[in-house]
């Protein structure tokens, strides 16, 4: 593809991807903005990466009071050293990557105003009252600083769906839980919000200018939100292990993950201002998917619904060997052109069940 066929292309995934689709794979995601990375390394696209929509029906467009950005990804060890020499930074925060929909907390005196979406950065959406039918906080008085004074600032966190919640109640009906999460936030009566929770992990605040990311992270437990996992690093050696533990432990976290961020101690708000900051990065997993062949398709009834499971050729998936994978439901099974002897990418991406995610051919 050339430049300008890359940026359509890229410009349409991030659309579809809002709208609760996810037209192609994250590694996918990934290659198209290498390729365009290569070809045009100053490309403008390159630094606004995120949501890209004009309008969600029924819901007040507004501009977002902070930028709301992406952060630069290692895909491998290799990657993580060079990230760590280049900030030359020493001390790093690590966190759970939540693999939700991106919020925006605007607090006044303690209290919970207004919610917007994260939009493409600049312009989000306001979602206020459904958000506010999520159990998001396990205390209702006033949220307070440590120095006494009531909160007024920016809460930065993500909506998602539980593993849990998902494989109960929509895995078929939809692809996977941030699908689900986007799709649910997005209903104008906020029916199944309910189902939702919200995680914490950012704050603006003059008060925390010269204090440290863990104090943030503190703050918000301390005051009722809950926060990714966490753990604090001054080597690469050390974010590579913690990586490996992270991986290991995936399926059986509570909430859906896509990698880890890392965030210099220091906090910075000027770097945090911009589109891409300087000082943090993500770190994503080993590759989550594989090649298999569809062997035979299995069906059976879940309730009123008749649910297909793709029985596929063995393969290693994550450290496990894999033989059955989730179709979701008939509709999704036919749009994929799902037929036995065909080649499948299957990924593992936070979810309990493996699924297909597209025919090779």
């Amino acid at each position: 593809m050339n430049i300008k066929e890359l940026e359509e292309k890229i410009k349409d995934c991030n659309k579809r991807y809002y709208d609760g689709e996810e037209p192609i794979s994250d590694l996918e995601y990934d290659k198209l903005i290498a390729e365009l990375r290569a070809l045009d390394p100053h490309n403008a696209l390159l630094d606004t990466v995120i949501d890209e929509v004009n309008d969600i029906k029924g819901f007040e467009k507004r501009k977002l009071p902070i930028t709301m950005g992406t952060l630069k990804k290692c895909q491998n060890e290799k990657q993580i050293f060079e990230e760590f020499k280049k900030r030359g930074n020493s001390n790093y925060i690590l966190e759970h990557k939540i693999d939700g929909n991106g919020q925006l907390l605007c607090c006044d005196d303690g209290s919970l105003e207004d919610v917007i979406s994260r939009g493409n950065a600049e312009d989000g959406f306001v979602m206020t009252d459904n958000f506010k039918k999520i159990p998001y906080r396990s205390k209702t008085d006033t949220i307070v600083l440590p120095n006494g004074e009531n909160f007024d600032g920016h809460i930065r966190g993500e909506v998602y769906m539980s593993n849990e919640i998902f494989e109960k109640k929509y895995s078929k009906l939809m692809k996977n839980p941030r699908a689900a999460a986007a799709g649910i936030m997005k209903r104008l009566d906020g029916n199944g919000c309910e189902d939702l929770s919200f995680i914490a992990y950012d704050v603006f605040n003059d008060y925390f200018a010269d204090k440290t990311e863990k104090e943030k992270l503190l703050f918000l437990k301390d005051n009722g939100f809950a926060i990714p996992a966490f753990k604090e690093v001054s080597s690469p050696e050390e974010m590579v292990e913690w990586r490996k533990e992270v991986t290991a432990l995936r399926d059986k976290l509570p909430y859906p993950i896509d990698g880890i961020v890392a965030k210099s101690q220091e906090v910075d708000y000027e770097d945090l201002m911009r589109v891409t900051p300087m000082k943090n990065f993500a770190i994503k997993f080993d590759l989550d998917y594989a090649i298999s062949k569809i062997i035979d398709i299995e069906w059976s009834f879940k309730g009123s619904m008749l649910s297909p499971v793709a029985i596929i050729e063995p393969v290693e998936l994550c450290g496990t060997t894999v033989s059955r994978a989730s179709l979701h439901n008939v509709n999704i099974m036919e749009e994929l052109g799902v037929e036995i002897g065909k080649l499948a990418m299957i990924v593992r991406r936070g979810e309990v069940i493996p699924h297909i995610e597209k025919c090779l051919n």
